[in-house]
């Protein structure tokens, strides 16, 4: 559904990641190794505020740019990725016609 209509999908277009892969920890490695080794398509990424999450999800968007969308479920945390919000992507947004 996501990618039958380009002409209205709003891509993300994320920024580079601020920190370099080498000054990540092994667990946030571990998590970009996962989903870019193409062998977990789902992988559920949590924690506190500040402890890297973004950082994982800009370096998979980096490795995948321009092949899958990045989206988040609040507008604040999508801005991250200067991308839509879950509703958005799927067409569920106060501007998507019904």
């Amino acid at each position: 559904m996501v990618s039958s209509n380009k002409v209205t999908l709003f891509m993300a277009d994320p920024p580079l990641p601020a920190v370099s892969r080498q000054n990540l920890s092994f667990w946030h490695n571990r998590a970009i190794d996962l989903i870019v080794g193409g062998h977990q398509q789902i992988l559920y990424l949590y924690g506190k505020a500040g402890t890297g999450k973004t950082e994982v999800a800009l370096h998979i968007c980096e490795h995948f740019k321009g092949r899958v969308q990045a989206g988040a479920s609040t507008g604040k945390v999508a801005s991250n990725y200067s991308g839509p919000t879950m509703h958005a992507m799927f067409g569920l947004s106060q501007t998507a016609s019904l």
